[in-house]
C-alpha cells in the first residue's frame, strides 16, 4: 500500500508540474505577443518618420538647386562682409544710428 501512496504521489507532482509547464508557456507566448504587437508599431511609427526624413531631405536638396541656378543662371553671388559699409549717424539728443549699405 505504501508504494502505491508512492505511484499516485509522484503523478500528481508531475501532473502539477506540467500543469505550470504549460501555464507558464502560454503567459509567455501571450506576453511575447504583445511586446511583438508594440514593436511592430513602433516599427512603422519609425517607417513614418524615415518617410518624413526623406520628404526633408528632398526639400532641402531642391534648395541648394535653387542657390545653384541662382548663382549660374543669375549671375548672384553670396554678400560679402567687404561689400556692407556701415555709416554712423550722430543726431542733436546724442544717440547714434547705425545704417547698413550694400555697396557693389
Amino acid at each position: 500500500m505504501g508504494a502505491y501512496k508512492y505511484v499516485i504521489g509522484i503523478l500528481l507532482s508531475a501532473t502539477f508540474l506540467f500543469c505550470f509547464a504549460k501555464i507558464y508557456q502560454h503567459n509567455t507566448i501571450i506576453r511575447l505577443r504583445y511586446k511583438l504587437q508594440r514593436l511592430e508599431q513602433e516599427h512603422k511609427g519609425l517607417e513614418l518618420e524615415k518617410q518624413q526624413l526623406l520628404v526633408q531631405v528632398c526639400q532641402l536638396q531642391d534648395h541648394s538647386k535653387a542657390k545653384e541656378l541662382a548663382r549660374k543662371e543669375l549671375n548672384m553671388q553670396e554678400l560679402n562682409l567687404k561689400q556692407v559699409k556701415v555709416l554712423t549717424l550722430k543726431t542733436t539728443t546724442s544717440q547714434t544710428v547705425t545704417m547698413g549699405t550694400f555697396h557693389a
